[in-house]
């Protein structure tokens, strides 16, 4: 696969630190909108929770859209880098099988951001939540059917 353009920008800098928020946010190879099909998006998801079950992270928030997603995490005791490699593998495997394909799933690297406080991470909650909104896919986050939030709405 062709690396793309600036895509090692993703990686420069990148300091993770164990106890702190993050959003998250990776993109299908192509930006293929391969997480249309519901199993696919389910499986997404599914892995975010499973993450969390098992201690790897905290999941505050997630939606999952056509071509990507969006997750709100707090990170636990391994590397951000080990969490998304779990993450994006086992999703793959699972988002191959759901769509009867085979092949690379997801983009190279991913967007990370350190929350720094409770406002910000409120406002990154709130952009999350939204995208299917702000995407035109309904009118409101509730009636989008791939979204994950750990507190009541």
């Amino acid at each position: 696969m062709k690396p793309i353009k600036g895509a090692y920008r993703l990686r420069k800098g990148r300091h993770d630190a164990s106890g702190l928020y993050y959003a998250l946010t990776a993109v299908t190879v192509g930006r293929q909108p391969l997480l249309t099909s519901p199993n696919a998006a389910r499986s997404v998801l599914a892995s975010m929770q499973w993450l969390d079950n098992n201690k790897r992270i905290i999941l505050a928030a997630g939606v999952i859209m056509p071509d990507h997603f969006h997750m709100v995490a707090r990170l636990g005791e391994r590397a951000l880098s080990a969490v998304m490699h779990s993450l994006k593998g086992y999703s793959a495997k699972r988002i191959n099988e759901a769509c009867g394909r085979s092949g690379t799933v997801w983009q190279h690297g991913y967007y990370d951001h350190a929350v720094r406080n409770d406002e910000d991470l409120n406002e990154i909650i709130r952009y999350c939540l939204n995208n299917p909104a702000r995407a035109g896919l309904v009118a409101d986050f509730h009636l989008y059917p791939y979204w994950y939030f750990r507190y009541k709405v």
